[in-house]
């Protein structure tokens, strides 16, 4: 996750959708085609060197400077082609932000900044194609001279030695030279496979570092499926912090040196929090709030300290096992494009019909259910078809539909009109009985509701009031 959200969406959309395609056109087509020709020069130069072994020579150190000229040209070749693509993942970053971003862009009357900005992107990425597209015409320049000057050394010693010496008849000198003429051909596909190589290679560079980056959250070797849960919660002395800006590279996050900058989000955190209870986590932007909930679903791993359920470390237990029992609603609404249906299973496969319009009825999701087509209704891409209100209580569908014994909601009433508002408070405090609830907000009349409340500030517990006992606890 820390990569994530620190790597452009842009710039991995290249990679995947751009980088691969093209490593895979070399190493599948280009490659296949070349070893052809390969196999073509071996044999030609076999059979020049039983002609004359000589003027074969003369060949051979031809091929040899055309290999250390194509290597060099490589090089240059792709450091260029990874700046151009670098700078295709810019271009695809501020599409992307200017096209979901459109509504806004046109309230403010901003079409021409945005225009402006990605025709400097396009420019730079024209640049290093440029630059890629001039070294590569040079190296076939480069080739074709080399070649020429072989094939005319070849020429004269053959003529000299033909008149003068008598050692090689004309005839052979004519068969010779028809096979020097026939390495061309695959001396000019050399020459530019170098190119398609050497941008290859700059693909090759970008989708290793990716591969290299390992992955922060993993089963234990000996990790097991988890039990059904009760919900008790416990941090024991949990201990956090980011680490680095997201100007940093991909080699950088893989190491991930402790030498690295880092901003402290949880310090020192001790917290227990019963099963069945709801519990109000307060506290200004950046307190770590969503910190403390991403680490109980292990999306991040604690530098110190430990997280229980029930008295069982969570890393005892796999991935999908834990998380199959914890319901998270983050703070954006994400809805998947397709049927309500399938908006659904994507979050419990094996739900029932019966199960789906339970939950939707829950949620108050009259706009699906007075609708004639059901859960077959289509959903646009991020819901832009609904309303915030509705968005957000679909959303709170699925937690409802999970029935996960442990349930995160991160701003449910954020940015919503007051009767969806409404419709959201009653639902928190009628639907999730028995559950244990976490529940970040800034709303003060939603807090008014709960009575366990935690308040986090600089990464510190300030206070933590429990709705049995009404007191103040670490």
């Amino acid at each position: 996750m820390r990569f994530h959200k620190r790597q452009k969406l842009g710039d991995l959309l290249v990679r995947i959708t751009g980088d691969v395609p093209m490593l895979r056109d070399v190493l599948s087509t280009e490659l296949v085609d070349f070893s052809g020709r390969l196999v073509q020069a071996i044999t030609t130069l076999s059979l020049m060197a039983w002609i004359d072994p000589q003027l074969s020579v003369v060949s051979l150190v031809v091929l040899i400077l055309i290999t250390i000229l194509a290597r060099l040209f490589s090089v240059k070749i792709t450091k260029v082609a990874k700046k151009q693509r670098e700078h295709e993942g810019d271009i695809a970053f501020t599409t992307g932000e200017g096209l979901t971003s459109l509504k806004l862009i046109k309230s403010l009357g901003r079409e021409s900044e945005v225009v402006r900005k990605f025709a400097r992107k396009n420019r730079s990425s024209l640049r290093q194609g440029v630059r890629a597209t001039r070294l590569q015409a040079a190296l076939s320049r480069w080739t074709e001279l080399i070649f020429a000057g072989g094939l005319s050394i070849v020429l004269l010693a053959g003529a000299y030695r033909v008149h003068i010496n008598s050692d090689i008849t004309p005839g052979d000198l004519l068969v010779f030279i028809s096979y020097v003429r026939s390495l061309q051909k695959p001396l000019r596909k050399a020459a530019r496979l170098s190119g398609k190589i050497g941008k290859a290679s700059a693909c090759a560079e970008r989708i290793s570092e990716i591969l290299r980056i390992n992955p922060e959250e993993i089963d234990l070797p000996n990790a097991i499926e988890a039990p059904p849960l009760q919900g008790n919660i416990t941090f024991k002395n949990v201990t956090f912090s980011y680490q680095a800006p997201i100007e940093e590279t991909e080699e950088q996050i893989a190491t991930d040196s402790p030498e690295e900058p880092r901003r402290m989000v949880l310090d020192d955190v001790c917290l227990d929090i019963k099963n069945g209870e709801h519990l109000v986590l307060c506290g200004p932007n950046g307190a770590g709030k969503s910190t403390l909930t991403a680490l109980l679903s292990r999306l991040y791993e604690p530098e110190k300290g430990a997280i229980l359920i029930d008295g069982v470390p969570i890393t005892s237990w796999t991935l999908q096992s834990l998380r199959d029992q914890i319901s998270i609603v983050l703070q954006e609404s994400f809805i998947l494009s397709g049927s309500v249906r399938e908006h659904l299973e994507f979050h419990r496969p094996e739900a029932t019909d019966e199960e789906m319009y339970d939950a939707l009825k829950k949620s108050k999701c009259d706009f699906i259910l007075d609708d004639p087509s059901g859960l077959d209704r289509e959903l646009s891409e991020g819901g832009q078809d609904l309303s915030g209100g509705e968005k957000r209580r679909l959303t709170l569908s699925t937690a409802l539909l999970r029935n996960s014994p442990i349930v995160i909601l991160d701003e449910p009433t954020t940015a919503i009109d007051p009767e969806s508002r409404r419709v959201i408070q009653d639902m928190l405090l009628s639907e999730f009985t028995g559950k244990t609830l976490l529940l970040i907000t800034h709303d003060e009349e939603l807090m008014e509701s709960f009575d366990s409340k935690l308040v986090l500030e600089a990464g510190r517990v300030v206070s933590h009031t429990s709705g049995e006992s009404g007191g103040t606890a670490q």
